[in-house]
């Protein structure tokens, strides 16, 4: 899903865990994995991130009706399905 290589995303968690936004706990069910839980301090970062997109989308789709939004997200994930399928 996120179209970046395993060394590439281990990487990143890594930074995210050394930075305190991010837990790693074992996998009861698989001994293998570690499962990804936010902490408590991620919180203002996902607010931020929640407004900047907000904003964004809201730009993005100025003097567009609901109802053409709703279309235009319904073919993009359309896209994104026919895409991903391949």
């Amino acid at each position: 899903m996120l179209e970046v290589q395993p060394i590439t995303l281990a990487r990143l968690i890594d930074q995210l865990s050394d930075a305190g936004l991010v837990e790693r706990r074992a996998d009861p069910a698989d001994r293998r994995a570690y499962q990804m839980f936010l902490t408590p301090a991620a919180a203002s970062h996902l607010a931020a991130i929640r407004q900047v997109t907000a904003a964004i989308q809201a730009d993005a789709l100025r003097d567009l009706d609901k109802q053409q939004a709703t279309m235009l997200f319904v073919a993009l994930r359309k896209m994104r399905d026919n895409l991903g399928s391949r």
